[in-house]
């Protein structure tokens, strides 16, 4: 009997209030076994830390897990935000 795996999307994106190096708790461990068979994003809340420019910094933690993470330029209004994010 041939039993064929359930349709899988490739990509899985998931916007986190939760740091992922703050505690390893459920969202960690599912986002960690989802990777396992595809593509996980992890976006972090955005740091407001005082660079002159904003970043998305970007790390691949696992083969199939990407954690990002929006550095935003402090003193821009919700709409520079909101501009800023859709940009990257």
């Amino acid at each position: 009997m041939n039993i064929q795996k359930p349709l899988l999307p490739k990509n899985l994106l998931c916007f986190s209030h939760l740091r992922w190096d703050f505690v390893f708790q459920r969202p960690q461990h599912l986002m960690s076994r989802f990777a396992k068979e595809m593509n996980v994003y992890v976006m972090e809340e955005p740091i407001f830390d005082g660079q002159e420019s904003s970043y998305l910094a970007i790390d691949k933690r696992e083969e199939q897990l990407t954690i990002i993470v929006p550095h935003i330029t402090p003193g821009l209004d919700h709409e520079q935000e909101n501009l800023l994010m859709k940009k990257n």
